[in-house]
């Protein structure tokens, strides 16, 4: 689905960023963190899955942790200047790549100036994928028939 949506904004970012020149730089940067955030909700959604008894507790659970993970966006200027919300910005996967994309697209950064804002995403991803695949071979489900 991430790449089916990729696609489709193709033409909208084109047609937005096309005088400016900013196009380039707008859909590798784009794909980037779309690929690093999908690749995170692939694997927490795989592990929620493992875990759940039906499909109603596993999009309960995805729901809430989804709504948790964009807690950090909601907080007051004054908070996140701290270094704890610091810590919760570039924690927070959605919070940190919609960072390094503003610096990197409005701002006219580059990655090695903020590429710092995709350790999250990153070890998101990693963490994420990482679990369910290593608890998704040890979880016996029980898919027999019954009778």
């Amino acid at each position: 689905m991430w790449l089916v949506a990729f696609v489709v904004a193709v033409p909208y970012v084109w047609y937005l960023g096309r005088g400016v020149g900013v196009v380039r730089t707008a859909l590798l940067n784009g794909f980037l963190v779309g690929s690093l955030l999908s690749l995170g909700m692939v694997g927490l959604g795989l592990l929620i899955s493992t875990f759940a008894d039906s499909n109603r507790v596993s999009l309960s659970a995805s729901v809430f942790i989804l709504l948790a993970l964009f807690a950090p966006t909601q907080m007051p200027t004054s908070a996140q200047r701290g270094w704890f919300g610091d810590l919760l910005l570039r924690a927070d996967p959605f919070t940190a790549g919609l960072r390094y994309l503003s610096r990197t697209i409005i701002n006219s950064r580059s990655f090695s100036q903020e590429g710092h804002w995709l350790v999250g995403p990153a070890i998101a991803a990693v963490v994420a994928l990482g679990l369910a695949l290593a608890v998704s071979g040890r979880v016996k489900l029980g898919f027999r028939g019954r009778g």
